[in-house]
């Protein structure tokens, strides 16, 4: 539906594990994100995930547009391969930028590296299975993409501060 359809011009508010990149091409908005309003002209954007939100409003520059639409398309390539073997190689250049300047969009707009990234989202989705299945921990491990179940459970306990199984057991 278009938005312009919604009271106010406003959408239903709405949780999910994909990016959003909103740019204005021209004019100005007002975007709401989890009651919090941004003001947005031409040339600014917005880049949020289910836990980051990330506003450019300070550098009105066509490379910032860029950085975010590389930034999204890294993101998007990590979501939907993360179950196989992820090179640092083939992770920048889904952005289509070397390794170096990954690394630097990483920092800039989520404070974690490329490949910390990916092990968080590969330990969230560990987390789902966990809850959700009665598969044990090597196989949530593997489909999970990590290649083996010892460095999975070490992440695991210092990202959570508790092992899958105690997790698995909490939840329940």
């Amino acid at each position: 539906e278009q938005l312009s359809l919604y009271p106010d011009y406003r959408g239903v508010s709405h949780w999910h594990d994909d990016v959003e990149f909103i740019m204005m091409v021209d004019g100005q908005m007002s975007y709401d994100i989890n009651g919090q309003s941004i003001d947005m002209q031409t040339g600014e954007g917005v880049f949020e995930t289910a836990d980051v939100c990330t506003t450019d409003t300070q550098n009105k520059n066509v490379e910032n547009s860029y950085d975010l639409l590389s930034l999204t398309a890294i993101i998007g390539f990590i979501q939907k391969n993360y179950p196989g073997k992820l090179l640092f190689k083939d992770i920048s250049s889904a952005g289509s930028c070397c390794k170096t300047k990954c690394t630097s969009l990483f920092q800039r707009y989520l404070s974690v590296s490329p490949m910390q990234y990916l092990n968080n989202y590969r330990l969230e989705k560990g987390c789902a299975m966990l809850r959700n299945s009665s598969s044990p921990v090597t196989d949530v491990a593997y489909a999970c993409g990590f290649s083996s179940t010892s460095y999975f459970c070490e992440l695991f306990h210092r990202h959570y501060g508790i092992t899958p199984n105690e997790y698995r057991k909490e939840n329940l």
